[in-house]
């Protein structure tokens, strides 16, 4: 329980970092580019970032193939976030008073998104299982050739 604990942290952490991150790009080019594209660059740096952070420290993954990695950690986060987003929305759409302090809806549907982008990153884009196809593949990192071990 404390190493699954630990792991949260781990990852909220980054996470932490990826947000400032995200909301740094946002600042600095939404006057040049606009709210939307400067989101757009910054959601794609920013996930990068916490992708190659949670890889190396994180889930410590790097037995893994870089370009499924990333792609299978985009994914994730992207599918983390349409569902933050609809909680939010069902949110201010259906109580006043949230529409009245979107925010406080935006605090509510976070930790939902943080439980399902661990669990993604957990089980999915950073797991330890490793596929035996890859068993005798020479290309596919040594230490993890036909290791199948529990996340």
């Amino acid at each position: 329980m404390q190493r699954h604990l630990a792991l949260f942290l781990r990852f909220c952490m980054v996470g932490a970092t990826g947000f400032v991150l995200d909301a740094g790009i946002v600042y600095a080019l939404h006057t040049r580019l606009g709210d939307v594209p400067a989101q757009a660059v910054a959601f794609a740096l920013a996930t990068t970032w916490t992708w190659w952070w949670h890889r190396h420290y994180t889930f410590l993954a790097t037995h893994q193939r870089k370009r499924g990695q990333w792609m299978r950690y985009v994914v994730s986060n992207v599918a983390g976030w349409i569902c933050v987003n609809a909680l939010y929305a069902w949110l201010v759409l259906r109580f006043a008073a949230l529409h009245r302090q979107p925010v406080l809806a935006l605090a509510m549907a976070a930790p939902m998104g943080i439980a399902l982008n661990f669990a993604a990153s957990h089980f999915f884009v950073f797991s330890r299982r490793v596929d035996l196809r890859h068993a005798f593949d020479p290309d596919y990192p040594e230490g993890a050739r036909g290791v199948v071990e529990a996340p």
